[in-house]
């Protein structure tokens, strides 16, 4: 029978065993390095801005978003033991913690505390998605963790080059409109603007130029999308995208009524986390033994 607490009084040791191997602490102290290193390093390959975001600070973000995402890989790609998919994901957010942590002091353009928070946020839930989905699929492939590990690595290539191939599968879905496969083109949409990586991070630093920190008009904020010479030919002048909210807001509609949305943040979060440490559970599980094994 599977015992839970005994499987929760193993998790303090299974999180330090994770913790103390090379393969772990060695990326955590680089974090660091590479918080205090990327603005210096970049900022020989981006031109001086007078903009609120600097060119090298949100391409420093970047880098460290797919430094998460490919430790995060390598981390799962390990043996298995209890707790895994948990602690690799506390280890992804201490990563970010200090990655985030070192670019911010490195930083000769002061940003608000909030802007943190909100980089760190969006890329732990990415973190937390990748980690549940693993889960999910070692299960689903009959605890096969190297065919999850290689499908979950195609599938996190498919999320992260999203605005690569969309473009075209959008386009036919939204010729015909007020029609099914337009509304299949919609979701298309909506769907690589939240869960590609790279296009979540740009809404992240869009929501971050309208915080209280500072407020900026729409034509002066950071925008990935449908800025000039970037991504504006990815669906086209003409149909305009809104980027996905990122953190949970209290909306005031007529009549004072208030409606809370947790936007996407939150909302990964409340289906990773619980995905994930399930998965732990399951996986955790000693496996039945036939009744035959009994019978003498």
């Amino acid at each position: 029978m599977f015992d839970f607490r005994s499987q929760l009084r193993a998790f303090p040791s299974a999180l330090r065993g994770f913790f103390v191997s090379r393969a772990v602490y060695v990326p955590l102290a680089s974090a660091l390095i590479l918080g205090l290193a990327l603005p210096t390093v970049l900022s020989y390959a981006y031109p001086r801005s007078s903009a609120p975001v600097p060119y090298a600070l949100a391409a420093a973000t970047y880098v460290i978003q797919f430094a998460a995402i490919l430790l995060t890989l390598a981390w799962m790609g390990v043996d298995p033991f209890a707790w895994k998919h948990l602690c690799v994901w506390l280890a992804s957010v201490l990563f970010l913690a200090l990655s985030l942590g070192a670019l911010a002091l490195s930083t000769p353009q002061a940003q608000p505390a909030g802007t943190w928070f909100l980089m760190a946020s969006i890329m732990a839930a990415q973190t937390a998605l990748l980690c549940a989905l693993h889960a999910l699929l070692v299960i689903v492939l009959a605890q096969a963790p190297r065919a999850a590990l290689q499908l979950t690595v195609l599938l996190t290539g498919v999320l992260m080059s999203g605005l690569l191939w969309s473009r075209e599968p959008i386009h036919l879905l939204s010729r015909y409109p007020a029609s099914r496969e337009s509304r299949a083109g919609d979701r298309l949409t909506y769907g690589v603007m939240e869960l590609s990586p790279p296009v979540a991070l740009a809404a992240a630093w869009h929501e971050a130029g309208a915080s209280s920190g500072g407020r900026l008009s729409e034509g002066s904020r950071f925008d990935l999308i449908r800025a000039p010479l970037t991504y504006e030919v990815w669906i086209g002048s003409y149909q305009a995208v809104p980027y996905p909210a990122i953190m949970p807001v209290t909306e005031v509609r007529a009549g004072g009524q208030k409606i809370w949305r947790p936007n996407l943040v939150l909302t990964l979060l409340f289906w990773a986390l619980p995905t994930l440490l399930l998965g732990d559970v399951l996986l955790n599980a000693p496996p039945k033994r036939s009744r035959l094994a009994t019978l003498p």
